[in-house]
């Protein structure tokens, strides 16, 4: 399948990826200036070992994991901030 960039990896986006992933899409390019927060728990696929840490890193790790053939990228950045060569 195609690449796909995925600005926001919050409970929707977050949920988008994996289901992209696990469907056969790679890479993914996940792009979330935010950190998981305690208020984030009871909507998103990390769970609280990922407290405190960025969406997109912590989420591309998950899915490397649960998806070893996709090539998932976090950018712990503001989309609109990134350099054009950065995704």
């Amino acid at each position: 399948m195609g690449a796909v960039l995925i600005v926001g990896a919050g409970a929707v986006g977050g949920f988008l990826a994996e289901e992209l992933a696990r469907i056969g899409f790679s890479p993914l390019w996940l792009v979330d200036p935010d950190t998981l927060a305690v208020e984030n728990l009871i909507r998103h696929p990390l769970g609280a070992p990922a407290l405190g840490r960025p969406k997109a890193l912590a989420l591309a790790g998950k899915i490397r994991r649960d998806f070893p053939s996709c090539d998932a990228t976090g950018h712990h950045a503001d989309f609109l901030g990134l350099p054009r060569d950065a995704v």
